[in-house]
């Protein structure tokens, strides 16, 4: 199989096996003990745990709402998963053995017609909504069966009750729903759908 040989920048190959010196020149960032580190370099940002037989690195950045996972054999320090996320919506999936040959891989964007990308242009130009920014809003993609549309769903909660819930079609980019509420029972702005906004 191939080996996994690492380098001096933060990608796929540098991260093959869990190598802690090449964080050695990275600012403290937060709660820092023996099992946990938090890190930061210009944009990106490192948490570090080991504990027990965990040894994970997440890596995100200021910038932008994606966040890439490694988890590692506390045998052979190689790295046996990796995950590449938006928010809560796992993009990709890597699987490897403890000689670091891939066995699994998954990339579930290709399960649809709007990618993560995509939907983050859609939320821009029609929502006026930036989804690509650390923390809120939330978004999830939901499954259904043969019978049902996959749907991408939005959620803002903002303060007392008071939020919003957007659902758009996961092959089309289609607003099928959008809703706020809050503020009281008369305070409801309902969006049917894209072409119908009830200002």
């Amino acid at each position: 199989g191939k080996s996994q040989e690492k380098d001096n920048k933060l990608d796929m190959n540098s991260m093959k096996y869990f190598n802690e010196e090449q964080f050695n020149d990275w600012e403290k960032a937060g709660d820092f003990s023996k099992e946990e580190k938090r890190l930061k370099k210009g944009d990106k940002k490192v948490y570090i745990l080991k504990y027990k037989d965990i040894l994970n690195i997440n890596i995100s950045s200021i910038n932008n709402a994606f966040t890439e996972r490694y988890a590692y054999s506390p045998k052979t320090k190689v790295c046996i998963t990796y995950i590449k996320e938006f928010k809560s919506t796992m993009l990709v999936l890597k699987k490897y053995d403890e000689q670091g040959n891939l066995i699994e891989e998954k990339n579930y964007e290709k399960m649809y017609k709007i990618s993560i990308e995509k939907l983050i242009e859609i939320a821009k130009e029609k929502l006026s909504i930036d989804l690509n920014l650390p923390g809120p809003p939330n978004v999830r993609r939901y499954d259904y069966d043969e019978n049902r549309i996959p749907v991408y769903v939005i959620t803002i909660v903002y303060y007392n009750g008071f939020g919003r819930t957007i659902s758009i079609d996961a092959n089309t980019g289609e607003i099928l729903f959008d809703k706020e509420i809050g503020g009281g029972d008369e305070f409801i702005i309902e969006y049917n759908s894209e072409d119908h906004y009830i200002n």
